[in-house]
């Protein structure tokens, strides 16, 4: 029995202890006190409820805990869209009037092959290379823009595919990253002028989605590269 006393004293207090640390102090020397009088049976019936409480407790934080995770997959999402923006700034403002026509067209400088995955995703297809990042990449980018097309129209995609499947994040023209529900994400990915109904016929020839070989197979064929029809 004092054997089993210990075990369970040992555990209880660790949890209790990962619970809060003054409750953990409390039981210790309530355990201690068990133990003194020869209430051992009492003491392992405290200490089993105890564990079977921080049970309850931990099963409750799952929801929670899993939510903090998608959303530090989120912010780094965006994190990596913001410093593709950076870049693509950068470049048109050497003298072009458009962002490049590939993401691989830009500075070395400016982007790293680490950006070109979604934390989301689990993609570990890439490996560091620059020059067949666009075949891996998670996220679709619309070639044909430039620094003077209007705010809401979509420069880059990442789909809910990397997200839970519910939704999406967005740069916008605007230099603002957002997250879509899954709906208004696939039909931007269909037609990202959907916000620039009057659109020059000069850009809409000029417009093209590129989405990588990895999205592709993984969505089944759903996301596809295409210019608009």
């Amino acid at each position: 029995m004092k054997e089993l006393f210990g075990v369970i004293l040992g555990f209880a207090i660790i949890l209790s202890g990962c619970i809060c640390p003054i409750a953990g102090l409390v039981l210790l020397l309530q355990m201690a006190f068990f133990l003194v009088r020869g209430e051992y049976r009492r003491a392992a019936k405290d200490g089993i409820g105890l564990v079977v409480l921080f049970v309850v407790f931990l099963i409750a934080c799952i929801p929670a805990i899993q939510e903090a995770r998608e959303m530090s997959k989120r912010s780094g999402c965006q994190n990596n869209q913001h410093r593709f923006d950076l870049a693509l700034s950068h470049y048109a403002s050497l003298s072009r009037s458009q962002y490049p026509t590939n993401l691989t067209d830009l500075s070395a400088g400016d982007i790293s092959a680490d950006i070109f995955t979604c934390p989301g995703s689990g993609n570990r297809v890439g490996s560091g290379t620059m020059s067949t990042a666009m075949e891996w990449t998670d996220y679709i980018y619309v070639s044909g823009l430039g620094p003077s097309v209007p705010t809401g129209v979509p420069v880059m995609i990442c789909p809910p595919m990397n997200h839970e499947g519910n939704r999406g994040s967005i740069l916008d023209t605007d230099h603002h990253c957002r997250m879509c529900l899954r709906d208004e994400v696939d039909a931007l990915i269909e037609n990202p002028l959907l916000r620039w109904t009057n659109a020059p016929p000069e850009i809409r020839s000029n417009i093209y989605v590129h989405v990588s070989e990895r999205i592709t197979r993984l969505s089944k064929g759903k996301y596809r590269s295409h210019g608009l029809k």
